[in-house]
């Protein structure tokens, strides 16, 4: 017990110092996702009581509002309960997003680390603790008050629960914890998740030959699940405003805001060309410089043994299929789809750049021997959580750098 003594002071003083300079900062995105949603959590903690979160208000903030109905229908609540509650026990409304976003992809990397850990040796797997957080679309989100990371760290809980899911109750309801988060953090997006988490079972428990279907009752019984929070959410919901909910999110989401935002090329198989050629050039971006070094390094073993085909376990080779279903199955779907931009796949960015480091590994005998010395001289508890305050700290340069701060002077 003692031992844990240090690393976790460490940890509980870097966190609040982070909390201490967003707040010091006074710090604003520029973008107007993170600032919409800062207000939507403003206005539920100081105007609503915890029971009535549910009935949030667009109050002139969106084109998309009903001008004969103040209540937001296109989105579920599900990123604004834990800011709103954190807000109401004190800490400023206007930063809480912002800080939780940090925490929730700090603890998104632990996650990847521990299902990595599940197929691939301790030593190797702390590949992900340093060398995820050094990719484009991790810098980018550092001080972000969106939806993505909150999703992101779901998936992720939800992938772990499923593969530990006969170790204990724990992870059964992390799994549905998990899957039911995803849809009320993101709504109707999150249906990525069936054909995946499917995916999934097929590669972890598939059997040929077996009748029994193992632990395929627990994808059943998740779906039960969300249909019940669903339904009680739209009681809920119309219990609040008096207003139905599921009906005009389906009709908003699907038909009315696919018509605005969808797209206005003559050609429909070019549209959807164009937004496939988009995630995949979108994808290997946001995975450098991994991505970058590891087909440098396939080059390498090309030209030095002729043979461009590595033999990795079996244990190996399952985690490469759970983690490449993702970007696969999130690409193919969101390409078909009348709506583009980059933060629609975001957490198929952190599934694919995990399945470039486990590959990279593999490949390179350089990275393999750092990885080794790092083992040696940093305890791994500390790696992560200092790189995760030194990007954060980063970040807070750049918006200075940038005049970010001039709001201060206004």
């Amino acid at each position: 017990m003692i031992r844990y003594i240090k690393p976790t002071l460490i940890y509980f003083c870097l966190i609040s110092l982070v909390a201490i300079l967003l707040i010091a900062t006074k710090f604003q995105a520029r973008e107007n996702d993170s600032r919409l949603y800062t207000i939507f959590v403003t206005q539920l903690t100081l105007d609503k009581p915890l029971s009535e979160i549910v009935a949030l208000e667009w109050r002139g903030q969106s084109e998309y509002a009903d001008p004969h109905n103040p209540y937001v229908r296109d989105h579920f609540i599900g990123q604004f309960i834990f800011p709103v509650i954190l807000s109401k026990l004190g800490f400023p409304s206007e930063y809480s997003l912002y800080f939780l976003n940090t925490l929730y992809r700090l603890l998104l990397i632990f996650m990847l680390y521990l299902i990595v850990k599940e197929f691939i040796e301790k030593e190797t797997a702390i590949i992900i603790l340093w060398a995820l957080p050094l990719t484009p679309i991790n810098f980018s989100y550092q001080l972000r008050a969106n939806h993505e990371q909150l999703l992101s760290l779901c998936i992720a809980l939800c992938v772990l629960g499923l593969i530990k899911i006969n170790k204990g109750i724990l992870y059964q309801i992390l799994f549905i914890t998990g899957f039911v988060f995803s849809f009320l953090t993101k709504g109707l997006a999150a249906i990525i998740l069936f054909p995946t988490l499917a995916f999934i079972w097929f590669v972890l428990y598939f059997k040929p030959n077996q009748k029994k279907m193992t632990n395929l009752v627990w994808l059943i019984f998740s779906f039960l699940v969300l249909l019940l929070v669903f339904y009680l959410y739209e009681l809920w919901f119309k219990k609040v405003t008096g207003y139905p909910l599921i009906e005009a999110y389906y009709q908003i989401q699907i038909y009315e805001r696919s018509l605005q935002e969808g797209s206005t090329t003559n050609s429909f198989l070019m549209q959807k060309i164009g937004n496939f050629l988009y995630y995949i050039s979108r994808t290997l971006i946001n995975g450098l410089p991994w991505s970058l070094l590891l087909i440098v390094a396939i080059i390498i073993k090309y030209l030095k043994t002729k043979k461009l085909k590595s033999e990795f376990p079996k244990s190996t080779t399952m985690l490469i299929w759970i983690l490449a279903s993702f970007p696969v199955i999130y690409i193919l779907l969101f390409s078909i789809s009348d709506r583009l931009a980059q933060r629609y796949i975001f957490p198929a960015y952190y599934f694919f750049n995990t399945l470039i480091l486990v590959i990279l590994i593999q490949y390179s005998p350089a990275l393999k021997k750092f990885q080794q010395y790092l083992n040696s001289k940093i305890k791994p508890h500390y790696i992560l959580i200092w790189m995760w305050f030194l990007l954060i700290v980063s970040a807070l340069g750049m918006y200075f750098l940038k005049g970010g701060h001039n709001h201060w002077i206004s």
